[in-house]
């Protein structure tokens, strides 16, 4: 049997939100996920309790974003997001490593200004980051942004397992 934090942690299906606006960049450089790894696992050897407070938080806004995706709550989602974002910079400085890289920034920054909000996929400074926008004229405005300054985009949508 599973226990409760087992089951609540096993992923779970979820309705595609096809109307959601998103934009998947590729930029094009990408970082050592053991690297990252191992800072952050430094912070929880060294500073346990700061680690999971920043874990926590994390797990948190997790849990609000997968809520307000479920209900479809757009700005809930998009401040999940931006909120989620702040975070991992947070857990950067404290770990003492790039969880954004500095092309991340940049990109953060370009999709705040155009309305949006980002941030890598995964783990940090990978390769891949996504913009999630409130509507598709906002989107649309932010690619071009992006491919204007030399970033290729990813024509990309939510997939559903169940229906293909």
């Amino acid at each position: 049997h599973l226990d409760a934090r087992a089951r609540q942690e096993e992923p779970q299906a979820l309705e595609p939100w096809n109307e959601l606006p998103l934009l998947c960049v590729f930029t094009g450089k990408s970082e050592s996920t053991r690297r990252m790894v191992g800072g952050v696992r430094r912070l929880r050897d060294t500073q346990p309790k700061r680690y999971d407070r920043l874990m926590k938080r994390l797990s948190m806004l997790s849990a609000e974003g997968i809520h307000a995706y479920k209900q479809r709550d757009l700005y809930p989602f998009l401040e999940s997001i931006q909120a989620f974002y702040q975070s991992m910079e947070t857990l950067g400085r404290e770990s003492r490593m790039p969880i954004i890289s500095p092309v991340h920034q940049q990109l953060a920054q370009w999709a705040r200004q155009a309305g949006c909000a980002y941030k890598p996929s995964g783990a940090g400074s990978g390769d891949v980051g996504v913009a999630f926008a409130p509507d598709t004229d906002t989107r649309e405005r932010l690619k071009k942004e992006m491919e204007k300054r030399g970033v290729a985009c990813l024509e990309l949508k939510i997939a559903d397992p169940v229906h293909g």
